[in-house]
């Protein structure tokens, strides 16, 4: 028998996250899926709480930190990284990162541990899209990034459901009028 990692325990809860919220991931079945014991996911984690904790953690990891390691690289020109953050926050690749944030949110709003997580995400988000605004020293950038954040948001919750995804065009022509370049 193949002994699993914690990451293949957390990304098989997430799978059950998916599927019917924070309530379907229950140790038994996350074991059964993996068709694995319950003694391996105790070898990992002290309870269930502690899986919640460590999805909460690679979620913050994979949809934020990542995220902006992957922006960063795109070079030192803050125009082309904000672009290139719209562009792959709104893409179609993101539609399951969509449904994850609903569900997440929905998570958040009954659990003071998920809520914590997601507020100092929402608080890092903003403030990398802050900077990067006030990198182009556009004016009234605290207010223009969290515009620009709670149209991600808006655009999660349209595309879950069932909408189609923004346009790259759109996007772009909204992110210029929403930073001010219109003439540009």
């Amino acid at each position: 028998m193949t002994r699993l990692g914690s990451q293949e325990w957390i990304k098989q809860a997430f799978k059950a996250f998916q599927r019917g919220g924070i309530e379907n991931v229950r140790v038994e079945k996350l074991a059964a899926d993996l068709n694995v014991t319950k003694g391996s996911f105790y070898w990992h984690f002290a309870n269930r709480q502690s899986l919640l904790h460590d999805m909460l953690d690679y979620w913050e990891e994979i949809g934020t930190s990542r995220i902006i390691e992957q922006v960063q690289a795109v070079g030192p020109d803050a125009r082309a990284r904000l672009y290139a953050l719209c562009e792959l926050t709104f893409s179609n690749a993101q539609l399951e990162e969509a449904q994850l944030d609903a569900k997440l949110r929905a998570w958040a709003s009954t659990d003071s541990t998920a809520a914590e997580t997601l507020i100092r995400v929402d608080k890092r988000r903003l403030a990398y899209v802050r900077s990067l605004l006030d990198d182009l020293s556009v004016p009234n950038a605290k207010h223009r990034a969290e515009l620009i954040y709670r149209a991600l948001i808006g655009e999660y919750t349209w595309r879950v459901a069932g909408n189609p995804p923004a346009s790259k065009a759109f996007v772009r022509s909204t992110l210029k009028l929403i930073i001010h370049e219109i003439d540009k």
